[in-house]
């Protein structure tokens, strides 16, 4: 059964900010930032590897949509993200990992 956490945000921060974690062992750096051209404006997630220092995801965050974040060289799925908000204000993600 895959363990699940909450991705630790700071509203009260404001945006962008980043936040290093430990999944499964492993260290990467989640920079949180707001797209300020779109209506809503869109949540944009860069997760990277900290000892290898490679952006492992660069993308929007769907609302209410699980996406993986994949090993760059083998595609192997690290970990799953699932935004059950994402709105300016109010971000909380779901990693399973």
């Amino acid at each position: 059964m895959p363990e699940v956490q909450v991705l630790p945000v700071d509203e009260a921060r404001g945006f962008p900010q980043r936040q290093r974690v430990v999944i499964n062992g492993e260290a990467y750096d989640f920079t949180l930032r707001f797209n300020p051209f779109e209506t809503p404006k869109a949540l944009i997630l860069t997760v990277e590897d900290v000892p290898g220092g490679n952006t492992l995801c660069n993308s929007k965050v769907p609302e209410k949509a699980a996406f993986e974040v994949r090993a760059p060289t083998t595609r192997k799925a690290l970990f799953a993200l699932l935004a059950n908000r994402a709105e300016e204000g109010q971000v909380d993600i779901w990693v399973y990992g």
